[in-house]
């Protein structure tokens, strides 16, 4: 959900204190509440401006997925439709945001318990910088945008900003489709003929529009269909 959305949860009511010997006190004290996003942001400012742009960033890619086109638009310019966004990255203090790739986002499990030094994370990861200019309208009903994003390992990745759909549903089918390839990884007739689900990452930005990764070399299975009928 929407980051606003969590804050609402959390502060709505009081926070339930339980006492020693069944006793029940609201709390409204302090900013924490004992949120742990709260408290973590209370110990660390720079965590409440990377939490801000973070927002930032989410509201200014939602309103690139619901910028409205005619049938006829095939192109539009990042940086004369929309200059927020532009300015948000280009800012010296704008807070270095990984770009939400699958290999960025992908846990690895220690191969031996307890392991004190195992980082489930890749370490060496891109964050946004910019974005290129000019955006490619697909010509579906939903009108979906392609953009280019600029990160600082010096390379230029695709994102698709679809609108209209919620891609809560694909996200929850991305780690549904990992979990079988941990599965076709231990057998040994599948790792022998390198069977997998080529999974891509999901990032829902609200209930109706958010981002995809853009995988290359790939056809829709609608144009391959298509040619083999025609």
């Amino acid at each position: 959900p929407p980051f606003a959305t969590i804050v609402i949860n959390f502060y709505r009511a009081p926070a339930r204190l339980f006492v020693t010997g069944g006793m029940e006190l609201p709390s409204a004290e302090g900013i924490t509440q004992g949120c742990p996003l709260a408290m973590a942001m209370s110990m660390d400012s720079s965590l409440a401006k990377l939490v801000k742009d973070f927002m930032e960033l989410a509201n200014r890619l939602i309103d690139v997925c619901n910028k409205q086109c005619s049938a006829m638009t095939v192109s539009l310019s990042m940086d004369k439709d929309f200059r927020s966004l532009v300015r948000l990255t280009s800012a010296k203090t704008f807070s270095p945001i990984i770009i939400p790739l699958q290999s960025a986002l992908s846990v690895s499990l220690p191969a031996d318990f307890p392991a004190k030094e195992h980082l489930p994370f890749p370490v060496n990861v891109a964050m946004i910088v910019s974005f290129q200019d000019r955006i490619e309208v697909w010509p579906s009903m939903q009108k979906p945008k392609k953009i280019w994003v600029k990160c600082s390992d010096g390379s230029t990745y695709e994102m698709l900003c679809k609108p209209k759909d919620d891609l809560r549903k694909d996200c929850r089918l991305m780690e549904f489709n990992a979990l079988i390839n941990k599965c076709l990884y231990k057998d040994a007739e599948s790792l022998k003929r390198h069977l997998h689900i080529r999974t891509y990452s999901v990032v829902p930005l609200n209930e109706e529009c958010g981002l995809l990764e853009w995988v290359r070399h790939t056809s829709g299975l609608r144009h391959i269909l298509n040619k083999i009928y025609r």
